[in-house]
């Protein structure tokens, strides 16, 4: 994956794919966090069934919340040891949004199926499927079959 540039607190930073282990190891620390959440969602189907249940969730609702930028901006800077060194520059200048979109970047970096399932998916729009049968040949030979390139 092609290195991509960001901004934190008017300065730039270059975010590279890690390497194998190095990633695994981002991943696990993105497994608290998104534990914390899951664990809200799912409870939000089967714990609300009054208005007391409703009351119990939003102090852990609130609580995600109000850390959520925080534990974001953590992660940002433990992912590559170049931000970890300006982390006290960073969380001083850096908005929220800034370290919302590098958090974004480092995720695709981290996690690059999405990239691999969508040069799948067109691969195998560009392939005819074994479903389909292709049309007769013509007198001439000529299945009549139009194939454009992708």
């Amino acid at each position: 994956m092609e290195p991509v540039e960001i901004e934190l607190g008017g300065r730039k930073y270059l975010i590279e794919e890690l390497s194998i282990n190095r990633s695994e190891c981002w991943r696990q620390m993105l497994s608290g966090p998104l534990d914390d959440i899951v664990d809200v969602v799912t409870g939000l189907d089967a714990e609300i069934d009054s208005i007391a249940d409703a009351k119990a969730i939003i102090p852990r609702i609130k609580m995600i919340l109000m850390g959520s930028v925080k534990q974001i901006a953590d992660l940002v800077l433990a992912y590559d040891s170049d931000i970890g060194d300006e982390a006290e520059y960073i969380l001083e200048h850096a908005t929220g949004s800034q370290i919302m979109e590098a958090f974004i970047v480092m995720v695709k970096m981290a996690f690059p199926f999405g990239e691999a399932l969508g040069s799948l998916m067109q691969i195998s729009r560009g392939l005819p499927s074994a479903a389909t049968s292709t049309s007769s040949p013509a007198l001439n030979g000529a299945s009549g079959e139009t194939i454009s390139a992708k």
